[in-house]
């Protein structure tokens, strides 16, 4: 992973944001050299963004940082409807782009008579939002500090830059790995209590308030494979004790688990069982 680390303090001081909205064919202005960190999230659609010679697909969940000293530009026009927010901000610490946030700055400093150490803030260059609906809302609260004059605005929109670019660190790989089992067990509660009802991506998402493309990694790192597939197996599972405890209907048992249409379900018993429903419950109902 591509990361900038910089040193703190000083801390990385915001200066504007906003947000904007392309429509199909719309490309992001190309600029070289604006002396300025700029930050773009995009909440739905896809920018296709460049800088001196690499190239980025950003799509909704997802962040790219552009360098302050490069040539950025649209590698490509949007195919879709497509917003974003910006936010810029300066280093004026030291700072540097690494291949990997383990590798990088080991600074020390030292202010007047009093010693301080100096920490490496890590942003990702190109990363997956882990908790995109917070941080829009901080993004939100930031646009709206813009009509408010005072330093007691600046001074809250310099703390909201802050949680936005912590929300951004990546996390370390022990913690990350606790994170990751806490999500998928979230998720997979979630499924288990509601696999009756119609669930779809974007619920999932809404309910466990991350991405759903960072869900369905969690749940395939703990589980072997994606939410909707672990709700499948759920759902076969629980028809498998309605088919052999019940004089239900195959159609029944189907809606009752919570598929919406009895061949689909059939064809999912199938490949997981490796039968039908009508022969799995013939095994269990033996005329005496």
């Amino acid at each position: 992973m591509t990361v900038f680390q910089m040193s703190a303090p000083p801390l990385p001081y915001f200066l504007a944001c906003g947000e904007a909205v392309y429509e199909i064919g719309g490309m992001h202005p190309a600029r070289r050299a604006i002396g300025v960190f700029d930050l773009l999230l995009v909440t739905e659609g896809c920018l296709f963004m460049g800088e001196e010679g690499t190239t980025w697909e950003v799509g909704s969940g997802q962040a790219l940082l552009l360098r302050p000293d490069a040539y950025h530009y649209s590698a490509a026009g949007c195919s879709t409807r497509t917003h974003f927010y910006w936010l810029h901000f300066v280093a004026d610490g030291p700072w540097g782009e690494w291949e990997n946030e383990q590798t990088g700055m080991n600074v020390a400093g030292r202010c007047g008579p009093t010693a301080y150490d100096p920490f490496a803030i890590v942003i990702p260059r190109h990363a997956q939002l882990y908790r995109p609906a917070k941080t829009y809302e901080e993004m939100r609260k930031l646009l709206a500090l813009n009509h408010q004059s005072g330093s007691r605005a600046r001074w809250r929109q310099q703390t909201i830059v802050q949680d936005v670019m912590q929300s951004l660190e990546p996390i370390q790989a022990s913690e990350k790995g606790r994170h990751v089992s806490l999500v998928a067990d979230k998720a997979a509660t979630f499924l288990r209590k509601h696999y009756k009802e119609n669930i779809d991506s974007k619920r999932l998402a809404e309910v466990l308030n991350y991405h759903y493309v960072y869900i369905s990694r969690c749940m395939k790192q703990k589980y072997g494979g994606p939410p909707l597939d672990y709700l499948t197996r759920y759902r076969v599972e629980q028809a498998k004790l309605l088919l052999v405890n019940s004089d239900l209907s195959i159609a029944r048992v189907a809606e009752e688990v919570g598929f919406q249409n009895v061949s689909y379900f059939c064809k999912r018993f199938m490949e997981t069982e490796g039968v039908t429903p009508r022969v799995y419950r013939q095994r269990f109902h033996v005329l005496e």
